[in-house]
């Protein structure tokens, strides 16, 4: 059990790329269930979690996940990332654990 808990968790994590889009998604996506995976152990109730994600066949399945846990989940894609980049950021507010 963590002693501490957060009212934000924020993770631009993201595996070294290898090129290939499908296999670079798959890696930042095993980040982001292991993330999810303790996400109860150290969130507070009401606060919020984004992460850094690649476009991809997880996205879908992370996003339901993460409904399951926060009242509102959504997308950001920054000013600042290149149109074409498939990064984009998820963003889930008051978690209700």
């Amino acid at each position: 059990n963590f002693e501490k808990k957060f009212d934000l968790l924020l993770s631009d994590i993201a595996p070294n790329t290898t090129g290939h889009k499908s296999t670079d998604h798959l890696r930042i996506c095993s980040y982001i269930y292991d993330i999810i995976d303790i996400i109860d152990l150290i969130s507070n109730k009401g606060s919020s979690f984004i992460t850094k994600i690649w476009k991809g066949v997880e996205e879908k399945a992370i996003i339901k996940k993460l409904k399951s846990k926060y009242q509102d989940v959504y997308y950001f894609k920054p000013i600042s990332s290149r149109k074409n980049s498939s990064e984009i950021y998820i963003v889930a507010v008051n978690f209700m654990n």
